[in-house]
């Protein structure tokens, strides 16, 4: 079977058994491109929850030799279906370790030019025994019942990525569940869908911290009906401890949705409505207004963009998330140009796939001035990107005509705030301003786009 032939088989079947979130892989073949861009040594490669392989063989597809890919599933089923996949793309398989949960083994195929390893186990006893410089953990729900064995032995300067798919307890849906995996809560708000991610990442920095590890966020992205963030590994108990004092709770306003970080104190607080930049509270007769959410978490970018600009068979919606990530991680003061990214056969924007069936879809348009300018500077400040985002569409007021959120990021940008589109949210702008200062903002130039 010649390559091309292998190649275009692949393709086949990654279109057909993950059709509901393709971009997903995606995300994560890029993430692993860019951290094996300049790799000495080989990188071990771990897809905990392989369903019929397809990540795996991506992955070997894409990097050959400078990868070890082990590709893991309990099911037995899924296991022949990732044998016959290997067959179909002419993948050869490593001799079969015993089993790590004691069942009988299931042969494979021997040979000494074995390129991908096929594992059938319980993903928390392989984790335990093995060490990996790269994690995929992609469970049917809630990941956070295998972080601690991913921290456990993953390498110094690894990654894991996460992806997670209980979107109801994140989002607000179930409150009991969310404090029970994540000891956490939540509420529905314009911005829920940050609240989750940045929850998911701090019940991940809890569970390096008790590993003495620290980890720094590469990227997060929540579409469709998943979230996925992927987190850079620093052992080390002075890294643990610096990560988990960023976990706090913020300070949420049921009447307005103003938010505010609580302070990093163990001593109470005389009055936490203070903390708020609004009066909800004073103008309700002092009553409770506001809701303690959390606790949550507050230059990989670039290797990705320029990763999946690189390998043409990534999907151009891919590219397309990735440009509003890297805007979104800049934040700046700037007014950069926009350049659009529509299909010039179909006439939509690659983005228009985000959610099937819906009439909006985020990052139409790519700042491809910012993404030049951030690549060639280096220059990255997601460290200090301000905390959530407004939707504009639930922020109309009598007598003020909405401005479109590109309008938005440029008025912003005209008063001096940092501003910039987001991938969350289609009509949602990401802002240093705070609610009143929106406000009075659109007040002063409600005139100029209507």
């Amino acid at each position: 079977m010649s390559q091309t032939r292998s190649e275009s088989q692949l393709n086949l079947v990654i279109s057909t058994s993950q059709s509901v979130a393709p971009v997903a892989g995606e995300f994560v073949l890029t993430a692993l491109l860019a951290h094996c861009e300049g790799a000495s040594n080989t990188v071990t490669c771990l897809d905990a929850f392989a369903a019929t392989g397809i990540g795996g063989l991506q992955w070997k597809r894409h990097l050959g030799n400078k990868v070890e890919v082990t590709v893991n599933e309990k099911d037995k089923m899924s296991v022949e279906e990732i044998h016959l996949s290997c067959a179909k793309n002419n993948i050869t398989v490593a001799a079969c370790r015993k089993p790590v949960d004691g069942n009988d083994a299931v042969e494979t195929q021997q040979s000494q030019d074995a390129t991908v390893e096929v594992v059938q186990g319980d993903a928390n006893v392989i984790m335990h025994q093995r060490q990996f410089h790269f994690i995929h953990l992609d469970p049917y729900g809630s990941t956070v019942q295998y972080v601690d064995a991913a921290f456990r032995n993953i390498y110094n300067k690894g990654v894991l990525v996460l992806t997670s798919t209980d979107v109801a307890a994140l989002y607000g849906k179930c409150a009991k569940v969310t404090l029970r995996n994540y000891s956490a809560y939540t509420t529905k708000a314009d911005y829920m869908k940050e609240v989750a991610a940045r929850v998911l990442i701090a019940a991940a920095v809890r569970a390096a911290a008790r590993c003495n590890k620290g980890v720094e966020v590469l990227y997060t992205v929540t579409v469709e009906h998943f979230i996925q963030v992927a987190l850079y590994i620093h052992r080390g108990a002075t890294h643990a401890d610096t990560c988990v004092r960023d976990v706090r709770p913020v300070l949420h306003c049921q009447m307005c949705e103003e938010w505010a970080v609580c302070p990093d104190t163990h001593a109470p607080l005389e009055n936490t409505y203070n903390l708020l930049p609004c009066n909800c509270h004073a103008e309700n007769a002092n009553s409770k207004t506001a809701l303690l959410l959390g606790p949550m978490c507050p230059t990989f970018l670039q290797k990705m963009f320029t990763a999946a600009t690189k390998h043409k068979q990534l999907s151009d919606r891919l590219r397309s998330l990735l440009g509003v990530m890297m805007m979104e991680a800049d934040c700046g003061f700037g007014q950069p140009q926009t350049v659009d990214l529509h299909d010039k056969t179909t006439g939509d924007t690659p983005a228009n796939e985000m959610k099937a069936g819906s009439k909006r879809s985020c990052g139409d348009t790519v700042d491809v001035g910012t993404v030049k300018r951030l690549k060639t500077s280096g220059e990255c400040t997601n460290d200090t990107m301000p905390m959530f985002y407004y939707n504009l569409h639930r922020r109309k007021m009598k007598g003020v005509d909405l401005p479109k959120s590109h309008k938005m990021v440029a008025l912003l940008h005209k008063e001096g705030f940092r501003a910039s589109r987001t991938h969350f949210e289609p009509m949602a702008v990401r802002t240093n301003a705070n609610l009143s200062q929106l406000r009075t903002m659109l007040q002063k130039h409600h005139g100029q786009h209507s």
